[in-house]
This record gives C-alpha cells, structure tokens and sequence, in this order.
C-alpha cells in the first residue's frame, strides 16, 4: 500500500533516513533526517548514505548496510542512491524510493531558493523538521524507543561560513545534555531548511550537515541547495534536471533585494488590479511538451526576465495555452499577471498608447499619474517591470513594431509570452515555440474533456475519425465538444456526427456557431493576405492532393517559381501553409484551411478560372509523372528516380487522376493511367489500380480509342484477379475478346485468351482454363512468334500445378526452354518451372532454377523483380531444410521490397521470416495461388 501524503502538508514530508549494518557480530543503525521533495525522490545529507553495499576495506570491517526511509507513519522502504557530493563542502544526496515505489496523490512541488551573501541582514523566519536524538523517548506498548520528529526555527546570517560556501542555522532550540556524552542534535543531519519568500511561501535552501555544540541552543551548518549543481546522475544527467530546475542560478534569492519604493517580491499577492488574465479552463487538456517547454523557459529565466513568441494557425489555441501557464505559475509571478490584447488578424489593431494604457490599469497606476510625454510614459512602463516577478502576456501580435515597445528593455523579474500567427521573426532575443494542431492521441483526450457524458466517447472508431476529420485543431474540438453536449446531439450516436463531419461541403458550417467558428478564425488570416497572395490561396484549395511543390503552385497560379515561392512564404507566415518534414521544398494546408479555401475559391473566382486552375494542376501532373515512360524506366521496370517521384507524390497524382476523372479532363485521365500503370504494377498495388484502370476504361471509351480501351480492360481484369475477385472479370474478357477480333490479328487475341484462361484458373475451373491456354497456343502458332508461346507456356506451368499436375508442368518447361532464344526467355520459364519442382520435392533443381532467376534480375538491376525470386528462393531452401541459407534470401529479399516499396511482399517476407523463427512451415509465395 502506497501512502498519501496532503500537498500543502510540508510538516509531514519530514523523513528519516536509516542505514542498517550487518556484521559478523550483528546489527547496527546510524539515524539521520531527510526530505521528500518528489512522489519518489529524497533530499539528504551525504553522509547519511554512503557508502552503500559492500563495505569492505571501510576501516577494516567486514559489514554489509541497507538503506532505509521511514516515513511519519513508520512505514519503511527501501531506498538507492541516486546522486551523493563527493566532499565535505557538497554533503548532500539526493536518493529514491526503491523498487519503483513512490508516493500517490498530490504532492506540492518543493521550491527552491538561494540565500544572497551580500545581504546585511539576517533571513528570518526560517524552519525545519527533523529527527534528532533527543526526540527519541520510550512508547507505551513498545519495547523499543523510537524518534519523533522536532520543528526547528530560527534566523540564517548571510554572513556565515562564507569560506566554505556553506550556511549558518541559528536556531532557538535548546535540549538538555545528556549525561553519558554524545550529542542530543545527532540525527538532525540530512534535515532541509525552508525560508520564506516574499509571499510567506517556503523555499528549500540547504541540508544540515553539522551540529557544533552537543547541547543547547546551536548554530547548524547547512550545505546550501546549490551544491546540487557539479553532482551529477550517472554521469550524464544534472540532479538539477531531476527536479525540473533547469537553471539554479535562476532561483530566487533571499532575503530579496529591496528599493526604496518597495522592497522585491514583497508587494502583495495579485489581486484584481494585478491578474488580469482571461479566466483558467477547467477542462483544458493536452499541451504538456509545450507546457514543460514554456514553464521551463521561463523559470530558467526568472529573475532575468525571457520574451517567448508562440505562434501558430489560427484555432491551434495559442492564447488558451499562454492563460494556462499564467495560471499555474501564479506563485512564480506572484507580484503581477497581466494580459494585454493588441487585436491583429483582421481586428481592429491595438495601437501601442492604448496597449500601455492597459498595462497602467492592470498595475493600478492612476491617469494623474501617467505621463503625457511618450518617453516618460516609456519610463513610467519600464519602471513597472522592476517592481517584482511578472508574467505579461501580449496577444494577437501581428508585427514587431507593435511589441517592442511593451517589452522589458533590462534584465528583470517580468518576463513575456508573446502569442502571434506570425513567428515574428525580426523581434530579436526572443525564443520560438511553434504550436501545431495535436496528434490523435492527445486531441482525443483533448475532446473527452471537453465532452459531458462520457460514455459517448466509448465509440472509440467514430470518436478517433472526428478528431481526423477535425485535424487536432483544438478551436474545432471544443466546438465539437460544444455540439456533442448539446440538444441536437441528444440520444444520437457519435456516429451520425461523424458522417455529417464526412461532408467536406459543409463540415465547416457545423464548424461554427453565434459566437466564433473555424471559418471566422481562417477568415481573420485570410483578410491580411496582399491581393495576389491571396489568390494563390484559393488556387491551392483546389488542389486535389494533400501535399505540394513550388513547382506545381506555381502551375496553378499560371506564374514563375520564383513569384510562387515569395506567396508560399507569405502563407507560411501567416500559418495558412506549413511545410512537411519529408523534403525541403514540400508544402500542406491543414485540412480545414484546404476547405476553407477552396470554398473562398468558389465565392470569389468565378467558374472559367476554377475550371483553368484545375486543368492546369492536372496536367502538371500529367508532365511529372512521364518519368515513369522515359528511360532508363521500361513496362516492367520503372527506374529509380520514377519510383522516388512517385514515391513522394502517389496519394497526389491519384487524387489528380480522379479529379481529370470528375472533369471530364478524358485525355489527362488517359495519360495518366499510361503512366501510372508500370508504378502501381511494379509495387503489386493492385486496389489503386483498378481505380486507374476503371478510369483509363471510360477515358478511352469516352474518345473511341479501341485499343487503349482493350489495354485497360486487361489490366483492370488483372488488378482484379490478384485483388481475389475473378468473378467480376467475365464481362471485362468477352469485351477484350470483341475488340481484339474487330481491331487487332492472332496475337492481340492470343494475348486476351491466354488471360482469360487465367481467370478460369482463379475460378478453379480447369477444362474452360486449358480450353483458353490451347486457342491462344493457335492463335500464337499462325500468327506471333517464339515470344508468345514461351510467355504462354508459363500460364500452363501454373495451371498444371494450381490443378495439382506438377510433373505435367515440368515437362511443358522441359518442351520450351530450348526455344528460348534471349535470357529473358530462359528465365521467364526458369522460375515457373522452379516453383513445379518444388511441388515435388525436387529442391535441388529448383534452386538452381531459381538461381539462374535471381542473377538475372541483379544483372538488369531489377529490385523488384529480384525480391520476388529471392523471396522464392529462401521458401524452396526452407522447404529443403536448409533454414540458414533461407534466412539469408529472405533478410535480402526484405530489404529491396522495403526499398522499391512493395507492401504485399514486404508482409509476405516479414511473415516468412517470422515463421522461420517459429519454426514453422513457409509455402505463402510458393502456393499455386499465390497474388505476387
């Protein structure tokens, strides 16, 4: 059982930390204080803990110890070094509960501070709880005596100890001596001094580490907190990082520096005059990595003062995340939280006088008082910044111009959260936190705490497609949280709101409401847009992919790279594009940004310029994606750098293809199934190419191209047939018979036959199969060559084994091979006949099959290719028994599929290779029916 200990219950985070010693001639204790400062994490003196383990050598005993807390309940656990000083100057240490073991609830964060030495006056009011001797008394029912804890107070001098670096506690206590000798403080080692700030707040300062007199009032000596700083974690991590204090130097120091005005942090706490802030979300969720980052920043920072830019579109919740940290670092601004509004984005702009006058009213300073003169204002302001540690949060900064002036011109204690859709990137000495919309992970979360009822969001699926469809932004999500807690969504499931959602015509009027929506957030960034970029804009909402080039922005604008690229940068500033991490030059808009300007498109731009822009978009695509047809690229082989075009642009010329589709634009569609059928064919992507082949169909028939139209009813039966759909290809072949009769001779028609064939052998219907084979073997004999009946005989080699006639498949091969005229030939028949052997165990020769295969397709560099006969070749070998040398293909064979892409045989492989661990049995590509 885990204790609890209260959050603001400092007392009773006391501890004491016990070595046990274990010796030949039994067991011995050494008592020392310490004190929790983490759910897990202790603060002690040095010597309290160490050495621990073995002891050997250690004054010549032999002796064993364990380390031990006690907490104020008596419930003990053990404990491990974590970091230990490793001089009398740094007797601290800092250790953890063991065995994963740590404290539930709220545990307060301990505050650090330092004592200034070049004070002249004393800190006062100081205190801590320790476990010395002469608390320990005899306790009814127990025949042992324990320790309970005593509460120190006293002053520090910081004039005390100034050559060692360490501190003076004077403190009031004065026990009796005892009279066998020894020291009643002993057990007060180890424990931590608070002092209070401005506020009356404790902050750790030290760890005693000495008592001086062995009775009476004392002067303990403490090791200040600071000492912490050279010791380090394994070597590598600071103690200070540990207890998220970045920056020690950065602690505050007491006692605080005094004016004559107003001494340091001793003002009173924020009050309404103070914190104007906008008022803390309850139910704001997310952000913790830009939580940490801005805390930390500003902590690390404190006393200096830092200026923080977070920027970002317009919804991401720049603002909502700027309140939120104003709130939860209260006691760290304690003296002033100020919130200004300059406007920006479409609102009317806040000019800098009124933006000051905000800052004089948040600090209470009276209009009598204010300055007429701008520069004695701008003392007057600066003057302000002094007084004690402030937070200042500027928001909705459009320029520069409008934020130097509010900003600290010294070091200090204010420090700024400026929030901006631009980076600003000419405010110099600043640091940029870039806020982007939130994973799906964490805008789920985000949106169940916006959400009332939560057994909504049981429906997990539609639950994770709304926050897709929302794309993380967090505008969106609390407006979607605002609809799912409403009445039009009462007794409806989640998922009608998805489907409505779905609709891209309209998802952004479900997007807004009375008061604010997405569109109106948009809006604002779109209306600072100059006029041409603006245009630009709009064209890119009608670009049908997600990402994008300069070079395809500066096709649909009808205008050079160069005018492209500076509108690119003008919509990357005003968060409306951002760039991708897959390549320097490749941009996308969020997908509500995409709708949003594509509907700007159809309300401004009237139908001939949306209809150029589209034309002009697809047929950029129709120009890029001709790598795939030019050389060294071939049918079968596309080269390397088609591949990586497609690569990087597969999902956007797809998306182009069925937009040339919905327009009507026949000979785009046309060109671009030309194109993309060797890619699509090359990397076994059979489902995309049915959609590009049932296109390539219509755009043919549509412009009366019999022959185009006959290619791609073949390849759309085929896309079919390896997607485990043969029936719905009977039509597809009696119409690809047709048109080979009427437009072409023997060996157009053979070609058709011998594929139909091939669907009666999906369909295990053998004799219709055979029937097909033996036409196109007459067909080839009148009128084609030795090509058509060595391509042919590869269909029967499979149709003999797929009907369990292997050895009637081998002696087809045995027939064909010395025909073949080309090393193609040889070993097109060469891996079908290997796969026949291999049905009868015949290992030996199908390897060697095979290998005559693999050194072909590595001597024509064909990846693809030489990953689908190496994939074979590791399943003969394991099929053989040889599991080593299968490994070896495989892990090869893996490696090209992953290079060129081939998702299919990749989970074929990753399934071999897994089964082969197993020890398990491999036949996935080597089974008659095999889709690779």
């Amino acid at each position: 059982m885990t204790e609890v200990v209260p959050a603001d219950a400092y007392g009773t985070r006391a501890v004491e930390v016990l070595r046990r010693y274990r010796t030949p001639t039994g067991e011995q204790w050494s008592v020392g204080s310490g004190y929790l400062i983490t759910a897990e994490l202790v603060l002690t003196a040095g010597h309290n803990v160490g050495p621990v383990g073995p002891l050997g050598g250690s004054g010549g005993r032999n002796e064993t110890c364990e380390l031990l807390v006690r907490f104020f309940d008596e419930r003990e656990h053990r404990a491990e070094v974590v970091a230990l000083g490793s001089s009398a100057d740094a007797d601290i240490a800092l250790i953890r509960l063991a065995d994963g073991h740590r404290l539930q609830g709220d545990v307060a964060p301990v505050r650090f501070a330092t004592v200034d030495r070049s004070a002249t006056r004393s800190v006062p009011g100081c205190w801590a709880v320790g476990f010395p001797r002469y608390k320990q008394k005899a306790w009814p029912g127990r025949t042992t005596s324990k320790r309970d804890s005593e509460h120190l107070e006293g002053t520090i001098p910081p004039g005390a100890d100034l050559r060692r670096g360490l501190l003076g506690f004077r403190v009031t206590a004065t026990p009796a001596g005892l009279g066998t000798g020894g020291s009643q403080w002993q057990g007060i080692s180890g424990t931590l001094v608070f002092a209070p700030d401005g506020r009356a707040r404790p902050r750790a300062v030290g760890v005693v580490t000495e008592h001086h007199l062995p009775e009476g009032s004392s002067s303990l000596t403490v090791v200040p907190v600071t000492a912490l700083s050279p010791v380090g974690v394994d070597g590598v991590t600071r103690v200070w990082d540990l207890l998220d204090i970045p920056d020690p130097d950065a602690v505050p120091r007491l006692p605080a520096m005094s004016s004559p005005e107003r001494p340091y942090g001793t003002g009173p706490g924020p009050t309404g005059a103070r914190m104007t802030l906008k008022r803390f979300l309850v139910d704001f969720g997310g952000r913790e990595a830009e939580l940490t980052r801005i805390s930390t920043l500003l902590r690390r920072h404190a006393g200096r003062g830092a200026v923080i830019v977070v920027y970002g579109m317009g919804g991401v919740g720049k603002t909502s995340l700027a309140t939120h940290i104003g709130h939860l670092l209260a006691d760290d601004f304690y003296h002033a939280r100020v919130f200004v509004e300059l406007g920006g984005m479409g609102a009317v702009e806040v000019p800098v006088p009124a933006a000051m006058q905000q800052l004089f009213d948040a600090f209470g300073v009276p209009d009598s008082a204010i300055p007429q003169s701008p520069g004695r204002r701008a003392e007057l302001l600066q003057s302000l910044y002094h007084e004690g540690p402030t937070l200042l949060i500027i928001d909705n900064a459009t320029r520069e111009r409008h934020v130097e002036p509010l900003l600290p011109r010294e070091p200090g204690p204010t420090s700024v959260i400026v929030t901006s859709r631009s980076s600003l990137p000419n405010l110099d000495g600043v640091r940029r936190i870039h806020v982007r919309p939130m994973a799906s992970d964490e805008a789920l979360a985000t949106l169940a705490g916006f959400v009332e009822d939560e057994e909504v969001l049981e429906d997990r699926e539609s639950a994770l497609r709304i926050v897709g469809l929302l794309g993380g932004l967090p505008l969106a999500l609390r407006l979607v949280g605002a609809i799912i807690n409403g009445p039009t969504m009462r007794d409806q499931p989640l998922s009608a709101l998805a489907r409505r959602l779905e609709d891209e015509e309209r998802r952004l009027t479900y997007l807004d409401n009375e008061d604010r929506g997405v569109r109106a957030s948009l809006e604002a960034s779109y209306r600072t847009l100059p006029e041409a970029t603006a245009g630009c804009f709009r064209a890119l909402g009608l670009v049908p992919g997600v990402t994008f080039t300069t070079g395809l922005v500066a096709a649909a604008t009808a205008t050079d790279p160069s005018t492209a690229h500076l509108w690119i940068t003008e919509l990357l500033n005003a968060q409306l594009l951002e760039t991708t991490p897959q390549a320097a030059d490749r941009y996308r808009a969020h997908d509500l940004v995409r709708l949003y300007a594509r509907q700007k498109a159809r309300e401004v731009d009237p139908p001939t310029v949306l209809d150029d822009t589209v034309r002009r978009i697809v047929n950029w695509y129709v120009e890029a994606s001709r790598i795939s047809l030019m050389p060294p690229s071939s049918a079968h082989r596309p080269s390397s750098e088609a591949l990586a075009w497609f690569g990087a642009e597969d999902v956007n010329v797809m998306a182009a293809a069925e937009a040339a589709r919905k327009t009507g634009a026949w000979d785009a569609v046309g060109a671009l199934a030309e194109a993309l059928r060797p890619l699509l064919w090359y990397q076994r992507r059979w489902e995309e190419s049915q959609d590009i082949e049932e296109a390539a169909v219509e755009a043919a028939n549509r412009r009366e191209e019999p022959q185009r139209e006959l290619e791609a009813i073949i390849q759309l039966a085929e896309a079919r047939r390896k997607s485990g759909r043969p029936e719905d290809t009977v039509v597809l072949y009696e119409r690809a018979v047709q048109i080979s009769r009427a437009h072409g001779g023997p060996s157009l028609e053979g070609w058709v036959q011998t594929h139909y064939g091939d669907m009666y052998c999906d369909l295990k219907r053998r004799e219709a199969a055979l029937e097909r084979y033996d036409t196109a073997r007459s067909l080839f004999e009148s009128g084609g060559g030795v090509g058509d009946l060595i391509w042919l005989s590869a269909h029967y080699i499979d149709a003999h084994r797929q009907f369990g006639d292997p050895r009637e498949a081998v002696r087809v091969a045995e027939r064909m091979l010395p025909m073949a005229a080309e090393p193609s030939q040889s070993v097109w028949v060469h891996w079908h006949v290997a796969l026949a052997r291999a049905d009868l165990g015949q290992y030996a020769e199908a390897e060697d099959s095979l290998q005559i295969s693999v050194d072909h397709h590595r001597t024509v560099h064909d990846d693809a290719g030489l990953a689908h006969m190496l994939l074979l070749l590791g399943e003969v070998r394991a099929a053989a028994g040889r599991t080593n040398a299968a490994r070896v293909a495989l892990a090869e064979a893996l490696n090209l599929a992953e290079r060129v892409n081939v998702p299919r045989m990749v989970r074929q492989i990753t399934e071999d290779l897994d089964h082969l661990h197993e020890g398990r049995p491999l036949r996935g590509a080597l089974a008659p029916d095999s889709d690779l």
